[in-house]
């Protein structure tokens, strides 16, 4: 009976939206996917907050539109995956918008921010991350200072602060109030990690008011019913599972083992250590953070992270610039000079936490084209290299990758060779919408059971290995 019960997976990330449909053994049935633009300039990044609900309705059509109505009868529960750190101001009476999404990878706060001199220990200790104006109580600031339909909002008294979970949750449901999990929470840099729940302090250090926020809930709770399309009107699929597509990510393949590092490589990438296997909660230090990945009233499971910003969206950015396509990557050869690209695209996030350094390459006079955004790559593979240098737990002996880049063969190999770790590859790599479902269908034992797996062992690289001794030394004589 089990295994024909379906679920809905909403992944809301960088640059599209998709919705997926799986079995209960995790078994891919049907997918949509619509494309979303993102406005950049300078430090700001943006998104039309109805263009991305479309996005997903339209997905969720496309998706449905290739089950029968048996398949989609048995579709039981739906969970929606989000961007961390991006939210949106909306108008609480009505639900509407009244600013852009604020992507995560935007910084335009990061004064406002640093005048506020929050103390560092302090402040991780109790949101288990660093000041960065990459996380939303900054941006919510700003807000209230430059944006008048906030101020008219707040004046009236219907301002709410939305993490986009919160919004999508909202907009896409029949909810009639406000909800968010709590690890989209904690990405606004005003939750308690250890008591989740708004920290009054935070609170009134960045002039937010706890009503200007959803209420905090567990990962998997009643978001409401899904709101369709007329073609499928008659469905009432329920939204009960919420969390950040990294969080979900995490439990992609069932529950992490306790000798492998999680790195999901997408828009941005991120190093995750499971810290509920460990006899003690370590402390993350080095500029690391602490995450909340999955909450529930018996118990909260939190990871020690590490950041990467300018992954996917350093190689769409380069690939523009340099007017060089991912596949020319394969005329580079091994013999070939290969210059070094600092890689500050999106801000430095772990371990530098830096957003005003520009990104430039050393030594590029004799690189082809397609050699700098080689270059490009690898800075990519030392961002997440030096992260895992830093993990306060050793015992592990294997990478686990996942996420879009995870397609890529030299990005995979290369991490194994700077790293000297085997590298483990899972032929389905949607992780974020796996996770999701792997919580909604009960942690089943017999999943992805059919899938393939690659392995890249570490290679004797001396030269990719002196790449990234230059860039150690370079990106330590630029944070001088």
């Amino acid at each position: 009976m089990l295994e024909q019960q379906l679920y809905l997976a909403i992944d809301q990330g960088g640059s599209r939206s998709r919705a997926l449909v799986f079995t209960h053994s995790g078994v891919q049935v049907c997918a949509g996917l619509v494309e979303v633009s993102t406005m950049r300039s300078g430090d700001r990044v943006e998104q039309q907050a109805l263009a991305v609900k479309q996005s997903i309705e339209q997905c969720i059509t496309d998706c449905l539109a290739q089950l029968s109505a048996k398949q989609q009868s048995q579709i039981v529960s739906a969970g929606l995956v989000t961007q961390r750190s991006s939210f949106v101001a909306v108008n609480r009476n009505t639900g509407e918008p009244i600013s852009p999404i604020f992507s995560w990878q935007d910084t335009r706060a990061a004064k406002q921010l640093s005048a506020l001199k929050l103390d560092q220990s302090w402040l991780q200790k109790i949101t288990g991350l660093p000041a960065s104006a990459h996380f939303g109580a900054s941006k919510m600031a700003w807000c209230l200072q430059h944006l008048v339909a906030v101020q008219q909002a707040q004046v009236e008294q219907q301002l709410l602060f939305l993490p986009l979970a919160a919004y999508l949750a909202y907009a896409l449901t029949d909810a009639t109030d406000y909800w968010v999990d709590p690890a989209n929470a904690s990405r606004t840099l005003l939750m308690d990690i250890n008591q989740l729940t708004w920290h009054p302090q935070l609170l009134t250090r960045f002039g937010i008011e706890a009503q200007w926020l959803p209420k905090i809930c567990a990962t998997q709770a009643d978001y409401g019913a899904l709101e369709l399309a007329p073609a499928t009107s008659s469905l009432r699929i329920p939204l009960r599972y919420v969390n950040g597509d990294q969080s979900s990510a995490l439990f992609a393949y069932g529950t992490p083992k306790p000798e492998q590092i999680a790195v999901n490589l997408g828009t941005g990438a991120f190093v995750s250590q499971i810290q509920h296997l460990s006899n003690t909660q370590q402390q993350p230090k080095h500029g690391l953070l602490m995450s909340v990945v999955y909450a529930s009233h018996q118990r909260c499971l939190r990871v020690i992270e590490g950041t990467v910003n300018g992954a996917g969206a350093a190689l769409s950015v380069m690939s523009r610039q340099l007017s060089v396509e991912m596949h020319e990557l394969q005329q580079v050869h091994n013999d070939d000079y290969i210059p070094i690209f600092i890689n500050t695209i999106g801000g430095l996030a772990a371990p530098f936490w830096r957003t005003d350094l520009a990104s430039y390459f050393i030594d590029e006079q004799q690189a082809s084209a397609p050699a700098k955004l080689l270059a490009v790559l690898e800075s990519i593979v030392f961002l997440v290299a030096n992260i895992i240098s830093l993990l306060p737990d050793k015992r592990f002996s294997e990478l686990s990758v996942s996420g879009g880049l995870a397609n890529n063969a030299q990005l995979c190999q290369r991490l194994a060779d700077v790293c000297q770790i085997a590298v483990r590859r899972v032929e389905q790599v949607e992780a974020s919408a796996l996770g999701a479902v792997w919580w909604l269908a009960g942690q089943p034992n017999h999943w992805l059971q059919t899938l393939t797996q690659q392995v890249y062992q570490p290679t004797y690289n001396p030269k990719l290995s002196q790449r990234y001794q230059r860039w150690q030394q370079e990106m330590q004589h630029l944070l001088e």
